[in-house]
C-alpha cells in the first residue's frame, strides 16, 4: 500500500487542487491516483506526472505519464506525486451565480449538468463564450418551462440530457418546475409566442456553430440543443400555422360551421302511424316522398321559436327511421 502526497498544477507553479495524501495499492497506475484525486473534474490528455522523494527535492517527469505504474514509487521511494495540466489543456466552467431567484436556480443547474458532462471551455474563455453559452440555454428552457405540458399536447418534448436537471429529475410536481411564479401567482399570463421562439431559436443556432463545439466532451450536449432547437421550432411552426388558419376563417364570408364538415348524427327510430304526433305529418309527408339516403333541409319544417323548435328537434316522431344530422 502506498501514501503519496498528491498535488495537480498548472505548469508547474500555479496550483490547481492542494495537496492531500492518497492512499492506493502499487498494482495501479498514475491514471488511477489522478482520477481518484480529481474526481473526473480534467481529461485523461496532456498531462504530465513528475515526482519527487520529498519537498526539497527537485521534481522528476515520468516519462510515459499517466501509463506508467505506481510501483515505481514503492521501488525509489518518492511519495510526492504532481500531475501538471498543460494550460491549453484546461477546462474551466463559469461559477454559480448567487440563488436569489428561481432564474438563478436554472443557471446554476445547468453549469453541475456540463460539469457532470465533464465539458468546459479554455483559455479563460468560460467568463465569455462559456458564460453566454449558459445564459441562452437558461433563456431558452425558462421560457418554455411553463408552456411544457402544452408543448408535450403537440409531440414537443424536451430532450432527454435536460431532464436530468435536478428541479426536472425530482418526482414532486408542485416543485418540479423553474418558473412557479407563472403557474401559482395571480398575473396576466403571456401566451407562448412563435416571434419569441424564433428569437431563442436563432441564438441557440449561434451557439451551436462555435468551433469548440466539435471537441469530443461536447458529443452529448451539442446533440441535446439541436434536438432542443428542433422542438421549439416545431411548436413555432405550429403558431403560424394556425394563425394562418384562423386568419382565412375570419375573412372568409361563409360560416365555418356547415352540415358537410362539421355536424353530429342523430338516429331516429320510426314509430306506427297511429302513435306519429299531428305536428310532424307534414315533415312525415316529405321524407316519405324523398329517395332513400336522400339529403333534405328540414330548416323549413321547423318552429320559429327556440325552445319550441328544441323540443320539436327533442321529441321528432317518424313513420321511418332516418339520420338527422345537426
Amino acid at each position: 500500500m502506498l501514501y503519496l502526497v498528491v498535488i495537480v498544477t498548472e505548469g508547474i507553479i500555479k496550483c490547481v487542487l492542494p495537496e492531500r495524501i492518497i492512499t492506493i495499492t502499487e498494482n495501479e497506475q498514475f491514471s488511477e491516483l489522478y482520477e481518484i484525486f480529481t474526481s473526473g473534474q480534467f481529461n485523461n490528455q496532456n498531462v504530465k506526472v513528475y515526482v519527487r522523494q520529498n519537498r526539497v527535492d527537485k521534481w522528476v517527469e515520468v516519462s510515459d505519464g499517466l501509463n506508467s505504474d505506481l510501483k515505481i514509487m514503492e521501488v525509489l521511494g518518492y511519495n510526492h506525486v504532481n500531475f501538471s495540466l498543460i494550460t491549453e489543456s484546461i477546462r474551466e466552467i463559469d461559477p454559480h451565480h448567487t440563488k436569489h431567484t428561481r432564474r438563478d436556480l436554472l443557471y446554476n443547474e445547468i453549469i453541475d449538468l456540463l460539469r457532470n458532462q465533464k465539458a468546459g471551455w479554455k483559455g479563460g474563455v468560460h467568463q465569455t463564450l462559456g458564460k453566454e453559452f449558459v445564459e441562452r440555454i437558461a433563456n431558452a428552457i425558462w421560457y418554455i418551462d411553463p408552456h411544457l405540458k402544452l408543448l408535450q399536447s403537440r409531440s414537443c418534448h424536451i430532450p432527454v440530457l435536460f431532464k436530468e436537471l435536478a428541479t426536472y429529475a425530482n418526482d414532486d410536481p408542485d416543485i418540479n418546475t423553474y418558473n412557479l411564479a407563472y403557474r401559482t401567482t395571480h398575473h396576466k399570463k403571456e401566451p407562448i409566442s412563435h416571434q419569441k421562439l424564433d428569437l431563442l431559436i436563432k441564438s441557440l443556432e449561434l451557439l451551436i456553430g462555435q468551433p469548440w463545439v466539435n471537441d469530443n466532451e461536447w458529443n452529448n450536449i451539442i446533440p441535446a440543443i439541436i434536438a432542443l432547437v428542433d422542438m421549439m421550432r416545431k411548436y413555432s411552426e405550429h403558431l403560424v400555422k394556425s394563425k394562418t388558419i384562423m386568419a382565412t376563417i375570419h375573412h372568409n364570408d361563409e360560416s365555418t360551421r356547415n352540415p358537410t364538415n362539421n355536424s353530429r348524427m342523430f338516429r331516429v327510430l320510426g314509430c306506427k302511424e297511429n302513435d306519429l304526433n299531428e305536428q310532424y305529418q307534414e315533415l312525415n309527408d316529405a321524407i316519405l316522398q324523398c329517395g332513400f339516403y336522400q339529403y333534405m333541409d328540414v330548416y323549413s319544417y321547423l318552429p320559429i321559436d327556440i325552445m319550441k323548435c328544441y323540443r320539436y328537434l327533442k321529441h321528432l316522431q317518424l313513420t321511418c327511421s332516418i339520420g338527422i344530422y345537426r
